[in-house]
């Protein structure tokens, strides 16, 4: 994210390498962190778009959402939802059966 808040600034690397440790409270395991990180470049939605020859609106509105998150998640200022970006891989998967 383009602004950091002290606790993600405050980030550490767990015992062994095994996760990444914020507080005694807050914590991901290191095989999660890699297995999520790819979701979430912002270099997708706009591969996704272009690709299927969309604009920013025509998106949004295939996926069911507002062409304002769009823009957010193209520019990666906010995080792709896991189900936008199902909805995309479905709407693939209707166009190859048609």
């Amino acid at each position: 994210m383009q602004t950091e808040p002290p606790k993600i600034r405050a980030v550490t690397i767990g015992d062994r390498g095994g996760c990444v440790h914020w507080t005694d409270r807050m914590e991901i395991a290191a095989d999660t962190l890699w297995r999520l990180a790819p979701e979430q470049d912002a270099a997708w939605p706009r591969a996704w778009r272009t690709t299927h020859g969309m604009t920013q609106q025509e998106a949004a509105r295939a996926l069911g959402i507002s062409p304002r998150m769009w823009r957010h998640y193209e520019a990666g200022t906010h995080l792709l939802p896991k189900t936008v970006r199902l909805a995309a891989i479905g709407l693939d998967a209707q166009a190859r059966e048609a």
